[in-house]
C-alpha cells in the first residue's frame, strides 16, 4: 500500500527549531542550531516537499503543521480504503469460484475428497443447510449475511424463523447478522430483526451485502454455488479451517462496513419505564398525561408481544430487552 512515511526525528526536530523561531533562511537555522548549512537546505527542500513550509529565492515561509498533517493522514486514509474495498473484492471474486471449483473436484474423482462438504438444492437450500448444520455440528456462534431476509422469513412464517434462530441449537448461541439497509427500513421486516436483538443476537446494516453466506465457530461455511446471490438455490456447506477463516475475514470486512441496529422506542416504552420503578400502571398513565384506556391497551399490546400473561413477567422480558440494547 502506498502512503507516507512520518517525518524523521531528523527533520521534526529541525521543523520544530524552525517554527519555533520563523528562521527565515537556511543560513540563520543552521547558526541557531549549530549544523551545516547543505545538511539544513536539504532537509528544509524535503520539509517543501511534504507541505510543511515554501521556499522562494532563499526565504522560507512556514504554513501551519496541522494543514499538511491533516493532508496526508486524508491521502493515506484514502489509500487504505482503497486497499480495503480492493481486498474486499478479491475475497469476494475469490470465494465465488470455491463452491463451482469444489464441485468439480468431487465429479472429477469422489475417493480423493480431502474437504468435507455438503450441497443443499432447491428453492429451500440455504434454510435446509443452515438447519443441517446445527444438527450436525451444533455451533457456539454463527456470523451471517442476509441480503434478503424476506425470503427467510417466508420459509415458516409461523414459526418466526429468524427470531428463533438463537434457540435452535442451544441457549448460549452467539450470533452476528448483517441484512441490506432496505430490510432494516422494510416494516414488514423491521419486527423479526428487533425480536432477534431482544435473543442477544446482533444485527448490522450494509447498504450493500456481498451474498448469502455464514461461518461458524472458524471451522464451517456456508456459501452459495454462485457467489452474490441473495437466497441461492444450492448452497455448499464447508468443513474446513482455511476456508472458514477465509469466509469469517470477509465477513469482518462486511461488518465493519455496516451501521449497527438499535431497537426503536415502542409505544409501550414509556408507560413499562415507570412501572418497572415500582409504579402502578393508572399512575404511570396519571405521571404521562395519557388516558387508562390508552394505558391498558398499550400494555395489553407489549404483554401480547413479549408472550407474557402478567405484569411481573413483562416488566422482566422488557428490562431484557433493554439490557440487550444497552450492551450494543
Amino acid at each position: 500500500m502506498g502512503g507516507h512515511m512520518a517525518l524523521s526525528e531528523e527533520l521534526t526536530r529541525l521543523l520544530a527549531a524552525a517554527l519555533s523561531i520563523r528562521a527565515p533562511d537556511a543560513a540563520h537555522l543552521a547558526e541557531v542550531t549549530g549544523q551545516k548549512l547543505e545538511d539544513v537546505s536539504a532537509c528544509l527542500d524535503a520539509l517543501r516537499r511534504r507541505g510543511f513550509l515554501d521556499l522562494a529565492d532563499g526565504s522560507v515561509t512556514y504554513r501551519r503543521p496541522e494543514v499538511p498533517v491533516s493532508q496526508e493522514v486524508g491521502q493515506d486514509l484514502q489509500s487504505m480504503i482503497r486497499t480495503l474495498q480492493q481486498t474486499t473484492a478479491g475475497l469476494n471474486t475469490t470465494l465465488g469460484t470455491l463452491p463451482q471449483l469444489m464441485q468439480a473436484w468431487e465429479v472429477g474423482g469422489a475417493d480423493e475428497r480431502t474437504i468435507a462438504a455438503d450441497v443443499a438444492r432447491g428453492p429451500d437450500a440455504a434454510a435446509e443447510a443452515w438447519l443441517l448444520h446445527f444438527t450436525r455440528d451444533t455451533p457456539t456462534w454463527c456470523d451471517l449475511c442476509l441480503p434478503d431476509v424476506a425470503r427467510v422469513l417466508a420459509q415458516r412464517p409461523t414459526e418466526r424463523p429468524v427470531a428463533d434462530w438463537t434457540s435452535i441449537a442451544m441457549a448460549d448461541l452467539r450470533i452476528r447478522l448483517v441484512v441490506s439497509r432496505a430490510d432494516t427500513n422494510d416494516k414488514r421486516i423491521r419486527p423479526a430483526l428487533e425480536r432477534m436483538l431482544e435473543q442477544g443476537a446482533e444485527v448490522r446494516s450494509h447498504p450493500d451485502p456481498p451474498s448469502m453466506f455464514w461461518v461458524s465457530d472458524h471451522a464451517v461455511a456456508g456459501l452459495p454455488a454462485t457467489w452474490g446471490e441473495p437466497w441461492p438455490s444450492r448452497v455448499v456447506t464447508v468443513r474446513s479451517a482455511p476456508v472458514a477463516e477465509s469466509v469469517a475475514a470477509l465477513f469482518a470486512t462486511t461488518w465493519h462496513a455496516a451501521t449497527p441496529l438499535s431497537r426503536e422506542q415502542r409505544s409501550w416504552d414509556p408507560m413499562l419505564a415507570l412501572m418497572n420503578q415500582g409504579m402502578t400502571m393508572e399512575a404511570a398513565a396519571a405521571r404521562l398525561g395519557m388516558a387508562q384506556r390508552t394505558a391498558r391497551r398499550r400494555v395489553a399490546d407489549a404483554m401480547a408481544y413479549f408472550g407474557v400473561s402478567s405484569h411481573f413477567a413483562l416488566g422482566a422480558a422488557w428490562g431484557r430487552a433493554r439490557a440487550e440494547d444497552d450492551r450494543e
